[in-house]
């Protein structure tokens, strides 16, 4: 693609810096006569007996706004307009505590007096694509006669990333090559008619491939300035949904593992994100003999309503049904000790220890099911210390399935509800299948 190298760098030392919780792209308000676009944000404390506040600030090139402040009685909505000010585009960043509901939108009114509303994303911890992930921006084009796309990427981690964009024609052909580009942490870089550099038409159905180091958020916008319409364009589902296809890899043993992967914080548990179920699809029946797993959890603090409650670590899942469970591993709060059952391959029992988790702190746990060694396990670590354990016998010679599900955070019905874990991080999971 040919974008200056000057013109990118320029660009990142625009890029807005992000702190708030949720935030929404293209917020935009122009108006140039005979089109008005303007960006519509709706705030709902849903507490009806708690008065809230929540904050909003526009972010643009290297100006951050001042906060601006909502207070919302208990059950109070409010729709914020002209948060962007006439003639800016940028991104605004909302906080918003536990009970505050956000949407986003952008509507566009004609002179003629025609009207179109879009949806515009709220982008957090619940969408944002990990960090070694790709995505696809499909339906982008160029006319001639005013149609152009603009593509934002925004970089949700806590690190600079490295992230890198290509494109292709309909028919799959390469546009350009592709760019490198280093994005600092919480940033955004909006590219304006991507395609201009071509000064020709790119027929429709043109897609992006974007990638970021960190966890991100890419998406497109195609505009006509003729008809005022504006297209919202998303990450697409297949490529959001590639992590969950396993790799295959040597082992010394002459055999191989197929592995599974989420890196980085997959999940920061919240009242509107409070689960991950993370499908892992082998591609066809196959037998194994071992299954591992390992992640690291943040433990945040205890349900409120449940300080005692069972607060779920992980769930492993052969399938979909309940008889093939082949881990269960909790927390029980403040009572401070650990729970872990299983029923595949065996009895349906469970085990309780009296050491556990404690709020504030960060844990390593492994899982194993081996039927080579005739055991389940698991084992909670601090840094190097050893925190709580434990090692059961279960026999058998192997299973068989296309599938495997691991569930992290608090289920909800009517698999659920356990007590919440709101707060708690999810990071670096890693599944071994053994043949």
């Amino acid at each position: 693609m040919k974008l200056a190298s000057a013109a990118l760098i320029a660009l990142f030392a625009a890029a807005p810096a992000f702190a708030g919780q949720v935030y929404v792209p293209y917020a935009f308000d122009r108006d140039n006569g005979a089109v008005r676009h303007r960006v519509e944000v709706m705030v709902t404390n849903t507490q009806p007996s708690l008065t809230q506040k929540a904050s909003h600030r526009l972010v643009s090139g290297d100006a951050r706004g001042l906060a601006n402040e909502i207070a919302l009685g208990g059950g109070e909505s409010r729709t914020l307009r002209g948060v962007a000010g006439n003639g800016h585009r940028a991104v605004l960043e909302i906080d918003a505590p536990d009970g505050v509901a956000v949407r986003a939108r952008l509507v566009t009114e004609r002179s003629n007096g025609s009207r179109s509303v879009i949806e515009l994303p709220t982008i957090g911890a619940h969408n944002a694509l990990e960090g070694g992930a790709s995505t696809v921006l499909q339906g982008l084009e160029r006319s001639l006669n005013g149609r152009a796309t603009g593509i934002g990427v925004l970089n949700l981690g806590q690190k600079s990333a490295t992230c890198e964009a290509s494109f292709q024609s309909s028919a799959g052909a390469p546009i350009g090559a592709r760019v490198t580009f280093p994005l600092a942490a919480r940033t955004e870089i909006f590219q304006e008619d991507v395609f201009n550099a071509y000064q020709e038409e790119i027929a429709a159905g043109a897609l992006a491939t974007v990638s970021c180091s960190q966890r991100f958020y890419a998406y497109a916008v195609v505009e006509d300035d003729v008809e005022g319409e504006v297209e919202f364009v998303g990450p697409s589902y297949e490529a959001a949904a590639a992590e969950a296809i396993g790799s295959t890899i040597p082992r010394p043993d002459a055999t191989s593992s197929t592995i599974f992967t989420l890196p980085g914080t997959f999940l920061t548990c919240t009242k509107y994100n409070h689960n991950w179920k993370f499908n892992m699809n082998f591609g066809s029946s196959k037998t194994f003999r071992k299954v591992f797993v390992d992640f690291d959890v943040y433990v945040a603090g205890w349900d409120k309503q449940k300080p005692s409650g069972t607060h779920c670590l992980l769930w492993l899942n052969m399938g979909s049904k309940w008889e093939n469970m082949f881990g269960y591993l909790n927390s029980t709060g403040s009572k401070g000790g650990t729970r872990f059952g299983a029923n595949y391959g065996g009895s349906d029992f469970r085990d309780g220890k009296s050491a556990g988790v404690r709020i504030g702190n960060t844990y390593h746990v492994k899982y194993g099911f081996d039927l080579v060694q005739d055991k389940i396990w698991y084992d909670i670590n601090k840094g190097t210390a050893d925190i709580v354990s434990g090692t059961y016998g279960r026999t058998g010679n192997s299973f068989t399935s296309s599938s495997f599900f691991i569930e992290f955070g608090s289920q909800v019905a009517p698999e659920g509800p356990e007590a919440k874990t709101y707060g708690w991080k999810f990071s670096n999971y890693r599944g071994e299948f053994v043949p």
